[in-house]
């Protein structure tokens, strides 16, 4: 059973080759090189403003010729995770709370590990708190109260949660996904 591998990617490649009449096999990796050339301009992107222009090119070289860089251009989903991600810290950065949210949905659609961008949102809310930063209280009281951070943090497993309530009313096991890869 393929329910190892989470929707978003195969959806991807499925539509376009559906639109295109181009066999997926051959999509595959034309859609994960495209997803690798953005995800390199967003990291660029980045790099240059949380660091300077030079770290910006040694991040994008790295990435680029790093030892396992060809898994980039194949039919896997390294690509569009790590564009996703990408993006999920160029959002953060600029305290676009639902962009960095809907780009945590997509990664928890991509993978089930990209659940875990909840977590440097979180701490991006936290550390970006103005007020007092001794009283607990009032920091969480900021981030509850706010509409697009709530919203934000909330829509993050959503990819994860529509892919297991799918596989529950289809085999009856929400965490097939999980349970498949010990067959």
């Amino acid at each position: 059973a393929n329910w190892a591998f989470f929707p978003l990617y195969p959806v991807i490649t499925g539509v376009i080759s559906d639109v295109t009449g181009i066999a997926s096999r051959v999509v595959g990796p034309l859609v994960s090189t495209v997803f690798f050339i953005v995800a390199v301009m967003v990291i660029f992107r980045y790099v240059s403003m949380t660091r300077n222009r030079d770290n910006a090119i040694l991040a994008v070289t790295i990435v680029s010729f790093g030892p396992y860089s060809f898994y980039f251009s194949c039919f896997y989903t390294e690509a569009l995770f790590l564009l996703l991600v990408a993006c999920s810290f160029y959002f953060l950065e600029k305290k676009e709370w639902l962009a960095a949210g809907v780009c945590g949905a997509l990664l928890s659609a991509t993978r089930p590990t990209g659940v875990l961008i909840f977590f440097p949102l979180l701490v991006k809310m936290v550390t970006s708190y103005d007020g007092d930063k001794k009283c607990l209280l009032n920091l969480a009281k900021s981030i509850i109260t706010d509409e697009k951070k709530i919203l934000a943090l909330s829509i993050v497993p959503l990819g994860m949660f529509a892919y297991a309530t799918y596989l529950y009313f289809l085999v009856g096991d929400p965490f097939a996904f999980k349970n498949v890869e010990i067959a």
